[in-house]
């Protein structure tokens, strides 16, 4: 939670922190448990909602309190097991759907942050696996830019200019990010009145992404709303990094070109979107497409595969093997990186078929062992599952995260001796 807050005054020797082991932990810890929302009380709220509005002179006090009173004990699993660290929790949009995805927020005042976490795909829910699943895009220049998944972008944006006129435009993306902007006034304003500080000597809250799964791919469209109009969070937030496990393609590649150019808008204003991959988890394998960037310039706009992952992947594997990125993610400073630039037929040209990505080689040898409790114990259904839907579960994430430790900490040891 420390690493969360980061400062805003000017400080000179202020370097981006890169890559986080810890950071990346906590962050897994609170995709997961927004899956642990009662939906069933959500539902019930709903109805009770919808039967109001046919009478809603007749609507008494009693009424709105037992409605507040269901969504408050439906989010209870999640504010019990995020008390210890001082969190707090609201959900903030259904995203035009019941029972489904949902978008939630997390802050602390005490450390200076929020986190905006989407709910991913809920495993006994088959059109939320369908919607992973398909091929259509659509245009998606009127908030993003590109053409972006249809599934994905209609949770979040309005799918044409009549939906976006007759809603005002107020989409659940707008929403949500107006609720985080009235957060973050509210904070930093706390903190001005509680220090006796001025807007000058008063840090900017942080604003952080995540999800899981199809979380993830809501988070990616988040963020991408967020870099191109870093505006819309106001006066008293900065967007600092997105994490996001298991996330689908969501976009194409002019989508993706895009989308690195505005991550990547100059040295002073270095954001990052990290895509976390689980060795052989399926689901960022689909929609099928193209997993190597140097593929875009042969893409052809309509082509079925035209999909381009965003952000800087990081693979973690479950047999405890270095972490593969494109990226030096054991050094906090940003780095300088020498690109290639052919394309050679057993290596990119592979992922035209849907057959190769960058991270798919022999990994090195295994060089630390690990406690068997990580892989002693599986949930029973577990059990009758294929590891390519296995590993896409959270928790198989965090095993292969923490599995990982160790690479990070000798790494720290090697720049302390060479410190000193």
């Amino acid at each position: 939670m420390e690493s969360l807050d980061q400062s805003q005054l000017p400080d000179e020797n202020q370097v981006h922190q890169g890559f986080n082991l810890n950071l990346a932990q906590f962050l897994l810890f609170l995709s997961s448990i927004m899956y642990e929302r009662n939906e069933k009380q959500v539902i019930e709220a709903y109805h009770m909602i919808s039967e109001m509005k046919k009478d809603i002179d007749s609507a008494s006090d009693d009424d709105l309190q037992k409605i507040n009173n269901l969504l408050k004990e439906s989010e209870k699993r999640i504010c019990d097991q995020i008390r210890e660290f001082n969190l707090q929790f609201t959900s903030l949009s259904e995203l035009n759907t019941l029972g489904g995805p949902y978008v939630g927020m997390f802050w602390s005042e005490e450390n200076n942050f929020i986190i905006i976490a989407c709910k991913g795909t809920t495993p006994t829910n088959f059109s939320e696996w369908l919607t992973n699943a398909s091929f259509q895009r659509m245009d998606a220049r009127d908030y993003l830019f590109g053409e972006v998944h249809q599934g994905f972008y209609s949770f979040l944006f309005p799918k044409n200019e009549y939906d976006s006129a007759r809603l005002d435009r107020s989409c659940p993306a707008t929403r949500i990010i107006e609720a985080v902007r009235r957060k973050g006034e509210e904070i930093r304003t706390r903190k001005m009145r509680k220090n006796h500080t001025t807007h000058e000597n008063t840090p900017l809250v942080n604003v952080y992404v995540t999800g899981h799964s199809l979380g993830g791919a809501l988070a990616n469209l988040i963020y991408g709303r967020l870099i191109k109009f870093p505006q819309n969070l106001g006066e008293h937030c900065t967007l600092r990094d997105g994490t996001t496990f298991a996330s689908p393609s969501i976009g194409d590649s002019d989508f993706a070109a895009e989308f690195s150019s505005l991550c990547n808008q100059s040295n002073e204003e270095y954001k990052t979107l990290w895509r976390i991959v689980n060795d052989s988890d399926i689901v960022p394998r689909v929609p099928p497409g193209h997993h190597h960037p140097n593929l875009r310039k042969y893409t052809q706009k309509i082509h079925i595969m035209n999909y381009f992952h965003v952000g800087d992947e990081v693979r973690f594997y479950q047999d405890g093997s270095r972490p593969s990125s494109m990226r030096d993610i054991f050094d906090d400073n940003k780095e300088l990186m020498f690109f290639k630039h052919d394309v050679e037929w057993n290596d990119e040209w592979k992922s035209l078929f849907g057959l190769y990505d960058p991270f798919d080689r022999k990994k090195g040898q295994q060089k630390i062992k690990f406690d068997p409790k990580y892989d002693g114990k599986l949930i029973p259904i577990e059990k009758f599952l294929i590891p390519l839907i296995r590993n896409h579960m959270s928790h198989r994430y965090l095993v292969a995260l923490e599995k990982s430790r160790e690479f990070f900490d000798i790494n720290k040891s090697d720049k302390a001796e060479n410190m000193v």
